[in-house]
């Protein structure tokens, strides 16, 4: 009876192909963001523990779910060479994929969170560095001579156009957006 596929055997062929995918498709993002929270530890020091210890617990349990999940299945498959050669396969064609993309895409998140800080250090040079200050009478934010609208009344409203930046990437400027 060597050719009958018994219920065990399926379900552990079926249930090792999520394993897989698990460990070596979404732990590999799971650890990029482990990489963006100790990266927030480093710029922003004690308010990123949340983060940090958010992003390990979602790295540990997917690890341990795909962990389970493969030792449950090889459990039902046993020494079926073929299947192992096939699950081999496939791990390693994830994992050549999913771990430069989410290289990448911790790399870009890195790249980014750095523009922002930038472009949040250059609206505080060029505004001086503090809010202006109101005048009794006047609304904050609003013009000498305006009339006092809903606009400059709303946290972050601004009242004048923003200066042109020509000479600037278009990354910086979604950067400056994106702040």
């Amino acid at each position: 009876m060597a050719g009958v596929t018994t219920g065990a055997q399926m379900f552990g062929e079926l249930a090792a192909y999520p394993a897989v995918v698990l460990l070596c498709a979404v732990l590999p993002f799971a650890v990029s963001f482990v990489i963006d929270a100790v990266n927030l530890m480093v710029r922003r020091e004690r308010s990123a523990v949340p983060a940090l210890v958010t992003a390990l617990v979602l790295s540990f349990v997917v690890a341990a779910t795909g962990f389970l999940l493969l030792e449950l299945s090889l459990v039902g498959i046993g020494s079926d060479a073929a299947v192992l050669a096939r699950l081999t396969s496939v791990g390693v064609g994830l994992l050549l994929v999913c771990s430069p993309l989410a290289l990448v895409a911790a790399v870009a998140r890195l790249f980014i969170s750095m523009l922002r800080a930038r472009a949040l250090a250059r609206r505080a040079t060029d505004a001086g560095g503090s809010l202006p200050e109101a005048k009794p009478g006047s609304t904050p934010g609003t013009l000498p001579g305006a009339l006092p609208s809903l606009a400059g009344t709303l946290p972050g409203a601004m009242t004048s156009p923003v200066p042109s930046r020509s000479g600037t990437t278009m990354l910086a400027r979604f950067a400056d957006h994106v702040a």
